[in-house]
Protein backbone atom coordinates (compact mmCIF):
# COMPACT_ATOMS: atom_id res chain seq x y z
CA UNK A 1 0.00 0.00 0.00
CA UNK A 2 1.14 3.58 -0.69
CA UNK A 3 0.63 4.78 2.87
CA UNK A 4 3.27 2.32 4.10
CA UNK A 5 5.75 3.46 1.45
CA UNK A 6 5.24 7.16 2.31
CA UNK A 7 5.82 6.41 6.00
CA UNK A 8 9.16 4.75 5.28
CA UNK A 9 10.30 7.63 3.08
CA UNK A 10 9.36 10.27 5.65
CA UNK A 11 11.22 8.71 8.58
CA UNK A 12 14.98 8.84 8.12
CA UNK A 13 16.97 5.65 8.69
CA UNK A 14 17.61 5.11 12.39
CA UNK A 15 21.06 5.96 13.61
CA UNK A 16 23.15 3.07 14.91
CA UNK A 17 25.90 3.25 17.53
CA UNK A 18 28.46 2.88 14.75
CA UNK A 19 27.25 6.12 13.12
CA UNK A 20 28.68 8.12 16.05
CA UNK A 21 32.23 6.75 15.65
CA UNK A 22 34.98 9.07 14.51
CA UNK A 23 35.84 12.75 14.79
CA UNK A 24 33.39 15.64 15.13
CA UNK A 25 33.40 19.35 16.04
CA UNK A 26 30.71 20.46 18.49
CA UNK A 27 28.80 23.75 18.60
CA UNK A 28 30.95 25.17 21.42
CA UNK A 29 34.24 24.51 19.62
CA UNK A 30 35.30 21.19 21.15
CA UNK A 31 36.97 18.47 19.15
CA UNK A 32 34.89 15.34 19.72
CA UNK A 33 36.41 11.89 19.35
CA UNK A 34 34.15 8.82 19.59
CA UNK A 35 35.39 5.25 19.92
CA UNK A 36 34.02 1.86 21.00
CA UNK A 37 34.13 1.44 24.79
CA UNK A 38 37.06 -0.68 25.95
CA UNK A 39 35.54 -2.52 28.93
CA UNK A 40 33.78 -5.86 28.70
CA UNK A 41 30.81 -4.47 30.69
CA UNK A 42 30.41 -1.56 28.31
CA UNK A 43 29.09 -3.31 25.22
CA UNK A 44 26.45 -1.20 23.56
CA UNK A 45 28.09 2.07 24.48
CA UNK A 46 30.80 4.36 23.15
CA UNK A 47 33.56 6.41 24.75
CA UNK A 48 33.47 10.13 23.96
CA UNK A 49 36.33 12.58 24.55
CA UNK A 50 35.59 16.32 24.31
CA UNK A 51 38.73 18.44 24.02
CA UNK A 52 39.09 22.21 23.66
CA UNK A 53 41.78 22.75 21.02
CA UNK A 54 44.96 24.28 22.46
CA UNK A 55 43.52 24.47 25.99
CA UNK A 56 46.05 22.03 27.43
CA UNK A 57 43.30 20.58 29.65
CA UNK A 58 42.45 16.89 29.81
CA UNK A 59 39.50 15.92 27.61
CA UNK A 60 36.07 15.54 29.20
CA UNK A 61 35.07 11.86 29.11
CA UNK A 62 31.47 10.84 28.43
CA UNK A 63 29.62 7.85 27.01
CA UNK A 64 27.02 7.47 24.29
CA UNK A 65 24.49 4.85 25.37
CA UNK A 66 21.70 3.32 23.32
CA UNK A 67 18.33 3.69 25.07
CA UNK A 68 16.28 1.89 22.43
CA UNK A 69 15.91 1.75 18.64
CA UNK A 70 17.22 5.07 17.31
CA UNK A 71 17.36 6.56 20.85
CA UNK A 72 20.65 7.58 22.47
CA UNK A 73 21.97 9.59 25.39
CA UNK A 74 25.32 11.26 26.05
CA UNK A 75 25.79 12.53 29.60
CA UNK A 76 22.62 14.48 30.47
CA UNK A 77 21.82 15.04 26.79
CA UNK A 78 19.47 12.99 24.64
CA UNK A 79 19.53 12.62 20.86
CA UNK A 80 17.05 14.77 18.90
CA UNK A 81 16.21 12.02 16.42
CA UNK A 82 14.34 14.09 13.82
CA UNK A 83 17.19 16.59 13.45
CA UNK A 84 20.12 14.14 13.49
CA UNK A 85 21.98 12.28 10.76
CA UNK A 86 25.30 10.50 10.38
CA UNK A 87 26.92 13.90 9.56
CA UNK A 88 25.12 16.12 12.08
CA UNK A 89 24.07 15.05 15.58
CA UNK A 90 21.74 17.23 17.67
CA UNK A 91 21.69 16.64 21.43
CA UNK A 92 19.07 18.23 23.75
CA UNK A 93 19.97 19.06 27.34
CA UNK A 94 17.60 17.16 29.65
CA UNK A 95 18.30 19.63 32.49
CA UNK A 96 17.68 22.70 30.35
CA UNK A 97 15.31 21.98 27.46
CA UNK A 98 16.27 25.12 25.53
CA UNK A 99 19.93 24.12 25.34
CA UNK A 100 21.44 22.00 22.58
CA UNK A 101 24.81 20.67 21.58
CA UNK A 102 25.38 19.98 17.88
CA UNK A 103 28.14 17.73 16.53
CA UNK A 104 29.08 18.17 12.87
CA UNK A 105 31.64 16.71 10.46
Amino acid sequence: SDSWRNESVRSSPELQLGDFLGRWRDSIGNDVNVDWSRGQNNRGQLDVALAKPRSGRDPIKLNVKQLGPGRFSCGHYELEVEKSSSRRIVWVDLRNKGKQSVWER
